[in-house]
């Protein structure tokens, strides 16, 4: 057979292979393969701070606070919650009288108690004060407006808050000062009184 008629034969079979699928089919490229992002979830949001409650950093002042509730504790009273803005005028009115030597209700500029309370913002229904000198610790004042039938009486009262305060004169002597209220609902109404006591001065 002349070899142009056998290149030719076997170029017809060649093509005649594809036709007829014969030829294997070329194997595919494959596709890159995409992972999916992983889901985003919205990042929590922050818990909300929990309300920071006033906490008495003084040891005098949280034996004055603990004492009157101790008290309380004893006629079946719920226990008085002490306030900052309380704490804040029995300290101011403390150290003014300690500042000046002398004790009473009438504080600075002529201030009296209700004036006081709400200046420290304490928006005030009924309040009561307590003031003291000549006691020397935080048991014996508070033991002392015990002993006394009106300053029991605010120690006792139907109050929600408490604040207490002391002072330090320069002579040594200390004023001390405890101021009870509940917030604006009601009628408003002040108590207040001096009496002397054996050992200090209460007011």
């Amino acid at each position: 057979m002349p070899k142009w008629l056998h290149f030719t034969l076997d170029l017809l079979a060649r093509v005649l292979g594809s036709i007829t699928g014969n030829t294997p089919p070329p194997t595919p490229t494959p596709s890159p393969v995409l992972s999916p992002s992983p889901s985003l979830s919205p990042s929590p949001s922050p818990s909300p701070e929990p309300p920071v409650e006033y906490v008495l950093d003084d040891a005098i002042l949280y034996e004055m606070f603990k004492g009157i509730n101790d008290y309380r504790n004893t006629e079946q009273r719920a226990p008085l919650k002490i306030n900052e803005l309380l704490v804040n005028a029995a300290m101011k009115h403390s150290a003014w009288q300690a500042a000046n030597n002398k004790m009473g209700h009438t504080g600075e500029n002529g201030s009296r108690p209700a004036d006081r309370i709400k200046e420290a913002g304490y928006n005030w229904s009924s309040a009561g004060e307590n003031v003291a000198m000549g006691f020397p610790t935080a048991e014996s004042v508070v033991l002392g407006w015990w002993n006394s039938p009106g300053h029991r009486a605010n120690m006792l009262g139907s109050y929600a808050h408490v604040g207490v305060g002391y002072a330090k004169s320069s002579n040594g002597r200390y004023y001390w000062t405890s101021v009870f209220a509940n917030p604006r609902s009601g009628v408003l109404s002040l108590h207040t009184g001096v009496v002397i006591e054996s050992g200090g001065l209460i007011g």
